[in-house]
């Protein structure tokens, strides 16, 4: 019926016989698309310009031009023509020049596309300056070599759930395209050679769902300008991967999810960098094969996708451009390692979605392009740690957050230092350094004028260092909770230490804390685990420990270190316990009247007490009132022209105390 149709429009007079009956064809199917584009209707003289501007429209050969009918004019008449016999037909409705294919006529249309395809294939010869051929849905079996002669302007080639078992082999390099897909096309075994060496500047393969396609064409590899290969779903792919890659030195997308047949995807997994230095986006999820992803040094990678990868045991992401953990992470049930180190542009993380099985999370020189001084090695001779030094990765860790409890926090070097700042006050002279970890812990030694902070001690399994940061979020409150040893030198957030969760607290070093006024009081009244307190220059405290009443205890305090404490004037305002205390330091403590008084002071307290340094103290009148020190060994005292009473009383014969005192005492 629509070709007899198709024969009376190309013989209606009035159109001059200018068209076949294959072009008049040719531009009923083109309306039913554009029928489909246009929600059905479409206004009558659209579809004359596109005929014309595609090249569809052909005029017969051997017909003269006339001088006062153009070409547009022609093809304005053959649409005439097509509604005079009813292929297309007037819309009711407000606009007058509005028509549609009808429906009886589209429906008889896809009938015989469906049913016989090879009669649209023979009308797509004629099509020379086709960019753009999708076949979708169709029982195409194969694609006749004819088909894409004369196709050098084609740029995109699209099959989408066909029956096609075969593809053409025998027709000329189609140097303009650009773009093959084949999706969904689960009667395709095999690619052959020559259909692929025929696509020399072929940029996009897409191959998504050909789940029987068992092998790629060794010809791949000559895809040189290839830019994204997308495996998606070919589960029988039975192949060495890594020998196609090594020449796709311009790819940029990689999509293998769901590949759990490649043969060599361990060894694809751990050479990327090496391989793919352009790559932007990878995709590997679902492949429940690989235990380890080592993507360090790919420089370009910003996209990463690693769902389903349950057996994922080592992941290092370091030197990538991804701005946040990748996707699927939270699945990684087995993951146990983890380097995210040089990240520049990361600028969040999402901590639950870590599993809490992490024994080792390498996290340093993140959201910042600052590069270390040195080479170092991520990894810790005594285990996992990690290393921050941009606060704003921790803005998501709350302290309920159950990461916190996670392996690799039984271990961890936090940092949070601004790079510009510390550099400035290096070159200034009044900056510290903050430790790493190849320092030693060093006692102080008073014999030196520059007091700094001390190193560290190696055996501090979580170090928080924070330098110059005026705010306290839930995320640090999260990890000082955590947290063995806390430095902290010029922060402004904390006025009482004692109002921070700090159970696990077993040495502290602050410095230039200008908003702390009593180190201890408040809610929090014991400190069991802490062992050694260092203060240095916290012009704004009064007391060192501020019980309200009730008693602060410190079973296992051994060290206590206090310098330049201006308004400092009573060491403790209420009841303390000290049961452990072997070494105090005092210095620079110009207003500081007296240490432990016999009401302030719980029985049982100072029994070990066998150093005491005391510098600089000009009021300072007494050490302790009504108590003696009895395992007191060493005493110094320097600069302290008020204390009128030393803690002695007679020794036995084998104890010894030794006094050394530098200025008149009353």
């Amino acid at each position: 019926m629509l070709r007899e149709e198709a024969v009376a429009v190309a013989s209606s007079p009035t159109i001059a016989a200018c068209f076949t009956p294959h072009a008049v064809l040719e531009c009923f199917f083109y309306l039913l698309l554009f029928s489909v584009s246009f929600r059905g209707r479409f206004k009558m003289g659209l579809p004359t310009r596109y005929w014309i501007a595609e090249g569809i429209m052909v005029i017969r050969e051997g017909i003269e031009e006339e001088e006062d009918l153009t070409t547009l004019e022609k093809v304005d008449a053959l649409l005439i023509e097509l509604k005079a016999h009813s292929m297309v037909e007037q819309v009711d409705g407000e606009v007058d020049d509005e028509v549609r294919v009808p429906q009886r006529l589209a429906e008889k249309a896809i009938d015989m596309v469906t049913s016989k395809p090879e009669s649209l294939l023979s009308s797509l010869q004629a099509l020379d300056k086709l960019e753009f051929l999708q076949f979708e849905d169709t029982p195409l079996e194969s694609i006749p070599d004819e088909c894409l002669q004369r196709k050098n302007n084609l740029r995109s080639l699209h099959l989408s759930y066909t029956q096609t078992r075969s593809l053409p082999s025998s027709f000329p390099q189609l140097h303009n395209l650009q773009q093959l897909s084949i999706t969904s096309s689960s009667s395709l075994t095999e690619i052959p050679d020559a259909f692929i060496e025929r696509l020399p500047r072929l940029r996009v393969l897409n191959l998504t769902h050909d789940s029987n396609l068992k092998s790629l064409p060794s010809s791949l590899s000559k895809l040189v300008k290839l830019r994204q290969l997308i495996l998606t779903g070919c589960s029988s792919l039975k192949i060495k991967l890594l020998p196609h890659l090594r020449n796709f030195s311009v790819l940029e997308v990689l999509d293998i999810r769901s590949c759990n047949s490649i043969e060599d995807i361990e060894e694809v997994s751990s050479s990327l960098e090496a391989v793919l230095p352009n790559l932007r986006r990878l995709d590997i999820s679902g492949i429940y094969v690989i235990k380890q992803v080592i993507l360090k040094g790919c420089k370009c990678l910003e996209s990463l996708n690693l769902s389903d990868l349950t057996r994922l045991d080592a992941l290092d992401l370091s030197g990538t451009q991804l701005q946040q953990l990748p996707k699927g992470i939270s699945t990684a049930s087995h993951l146990r390692r983890l380097d995210m180190l040089h990240m520049n542009r990361i600028s969040k993380i999402d901590w639950d979605d870590l599993n809490t099985e992490l024994e080792e999370f390498n996290l340093n020189h993140c959201g910042t392009s600052i590069l270390p001084e040195d080479n170092e090695n991520p990894r810790d001779e005594g285990g996992p740690q990690m290393r921050i030094s941009n606060y704003k990765l921790l803005q998501s860790l709350k302290p309920s957050s159950h990461f916190l409890r996670a392996k690799c926090f039984s271990r961890f070097h936090i940092r949070i230092s601004p790079y510009q700042e510390e550099e400035e006050g290096r070159r200034r002279g009044k900056g510290i350094h903050l430790q790493g970890r190849k320092s030693t812990y060093k006692d102080i030694n008073l014999k030196t004028q520059k007091c700094n902070l001390p190193l560290p001690s190696c055996h501090f399994h979580r170090h928080l260092e924070m330098q110059g940061d005026k705010r306290c979020t839930d995320a640090i409150q999260g990890v000082l909770s955590r947290t063995e040893l806390p430095t902290l030198w010029d922060n402004a957030f904390i006025r009482n230490l004692g109002d921070v969760e700090m159970h696990e607290l077993r040495k502290c070093l602050f410095k230039s804390c200008e908003k702390m006024e009593i180190f201890f009081g408040g809610k929090n009244q014991c400190f069991e685990c802490l062992e050694k307190i260092w203060m240095s220059d916290l012009a704004s405290m009064r007391r060192v420990c501020d019980g309200m009443g009730r008693i602060i205890s410190f079973p296992l305090l051994k060290h206590i270190y206090l310098e330049y404490r201006p308004r400092l004037v009573n060491f403790v305002s209420s009841g303390v316990s000290l049961l452990s205390l072997e070494k105090l330091e005092i210095t620079f403590c110009n207003r500081l009247v007296s240490l432990f008084q016999g009401d302030v002071v719980v029985d049982s307290s100072l029994q070990r007490l066998h150093t005491v340094h005391l510098w600089e103290l000009p009021k300072l009148e007494r050490i302790c009132s009504s108590r003696y020190l009895p395992a007191l060994k060493k005493l110094t005292a320097r600069g302290c022209g008020k204390l009128n009473e030393l803690p002695l009383r007679a020794r036995p014969n084998n104890a010894t105390t030794r006094v050394r005192v530098w200025a008149q005492l009353n």
